[in-house]
């Protein structure tokens, strides 16, 4: 089983490239040489983000310091609203550190952090999606249940100069949004585009016991091309 390596915060940066809308962790310094090359695994937790930073041992023998440097790429859109969009949380054998985001392309700092106590959310791993010119795709979101003066909402936010709604419905406890191409992503930077659903939860009390939740899953959709 990979186990937390001994990796200090100075050796782990996180880049947002707000282009490619993606989340890049870097590591680079130097382990044992019993260690093999670490690599970065997310972890599940609620209102940010959280990563762990794991090896194998490679066996036995007199180690020796050897270099060595990993990264990982997260698809995801930020920032985004009532949400840790500033830091993530590393996790390594010598603690657990957070790490500061940097905005590579981004003036200014992070928006969409808010101060309200009441408002909770998260941000659940894209799902990707494959769309052709010529085709639909639907995308599903289950409607929690609530009780008493509990309400639900559920919005898809998306880029409408180049994803067009088609249809939406409510069937079984779920609905179903139908999108197709408006403007096919052709140009640099434009494909993939993005489908964010965002799942609000509102426990229908006011005042201090007021609780709101909001939980995003965000939907990576690829423009293809099918080979005949």
């Amino acid at each position: 089983m990979a186990s937390p390596v001994p990796v200090p915060a100075a050796d782990i940066a996180a880049v947002y490239n707000v282009s490619g809308r993606f989340l890049e962790l870097r590591a680079k310094g130097e382990l044992p040489s019993s260690i093999l090359p670490p690599f970065f695994k997310r972890e599940e937790f609620f209102g940010g983000l959280r990563f762990s930073l794991r090896s194998f041992s490679a066996g036995y023998g007199k180690p020796v310091q050897k270099p060595f440097e990993s990264s990982f790429k997260l698809p995801i859109q930020l920032p985004v609203d009532h949400f840790n969009n500033k830091s993530v949380a590393v996790e390594t054998s010598l603690g657990t550190w957070t790490i500061p985001i940097h905005y590579d392309g981004l003036l200014g700092s992070a928006q969409g952090d808010s101060n309200d106590d009441a408002i909770f959310g998260d941000v659940l791993t894209p799902i990707n999606e494959f769309l052709t010119s010529d085709h639909d795709l639907s995308i599903r979101a289950q409607i929690p249940k609530t009780t008493g003066n509990a309400r639900t909402s559920i919005d898809p936010e998306f880029n409408e100069d180049y994803l067009k709604l088609v249809t939406s419905g409510i069937f079984d406890g779920a609905i179903t949004w139908t999108f197709k191409w408006n403007k096919i992503p052709t140009g640099e930077g434009e494909n993939p585009q993005f489908i964010n659903v965002t799942t609000s939860i509102w426990n229908g009390e006011v005042g201090p016991i007021a609780r709101t939740s909001r939980i995003v899953q965000p939907y990576i959709v690829h423009f293809v091309v099918l080979e005949t």
